[in-house]
């Protein structure tokens, strides 16, 4: 089975430039939250931030994560949804104090503005991404 192709899918001509805030590069925790395939691009998403920036990250189905994990949002906190989330997420993140981030972009085009915000971080930090830390 093949993916959708360019023309196919408007989601993925919709990669525009937009630069992570600052809310967003200081944060002190985040979650990344996917369904299906892009569960595991939640899994990616939280490995590259953990190595590249040394940030405290989680990953988790989306539906698992309003079960428990959501205990860890709070303000100063990032929940931050690949692809579509399920109804009502939103606001039980938001009512816990944490930000929830969710994009109409195609999640791979998310992973790649995730990349960024790690870059970023991780400078602002005084990390190198490129050396591990063990």
């Amino acid at each position: 089975m093949r993916g959708p192709s360019l023309r196919e899918s408007p989601r993925l001509l919709r990669v525009r430039r937009q630069p992570p805030d600052d809310e967003l590069i200081d944060a002190e925790q985040f979650s990344f939250l996917g369904l299906g395939w892009t569960w595991g691009l939640a899994n990616e998403a939280a490995l590259k931030l953990r190595e590249s920036a040394q940030t405290w990250t989680e990953s988790y189905s989306s539906m698992e994560y309003r079960h428990g994990p959501i205990a860890i949002a709070a303000k100063g906190r990032v929940t931050w949804q690949l692809g579509d989330a399920p109804a009502g997420l939103r606001e039980q993140v938001e009512a816990t104090g944490a930000r929830f981030v969710e994009s109409d972009r195609d999640p791979l085009a998310e992973l790649v503005r995730l990349h960024a915000l790690a870059l970023i971080r991780a400078r602002r930090l005084g990390v190198d991404p490129t050396i591990r830390a063990h």
